[in-house]
């Protein structure tokens, strides 16, 4: 079973769209923070991520943090 990479493709294409939408020309990048689960055919699936400043190189883990916090508590709200 390949990982079909058109699936974070799209999902990032959509992404990019809202914000666009949302901030227009007034907005840029300035983190990124992509995490996927990975079914790997056994009980519990693999979780990577990988974080990336508003330029595409590392992000501190601080501000990594930060972000995940946010996202811990907010989702589903």
């Amino acid at each position: 079973m390949a990982i079909d990479r058109s699936v974070v493709g799209e999902a990032a294409a959509k992404l990019l769209d809202d914000l666009e939408q949302k901030y227009g020309e007034q907005g840029s990048l300035d983190a990124v923070v992509l995490i996927v689960a990975v079914d790997n055919g056994e009980a519990d699936d693999s979780v990577e991520y990988r974080t990336y400043d508003g330029n595409g190189s590392g992000l501190s883990a601080w501000k990594a943090k930060g972000l995940l916090t946010m996202v811990s508590d907010n989702v589903g709200t």
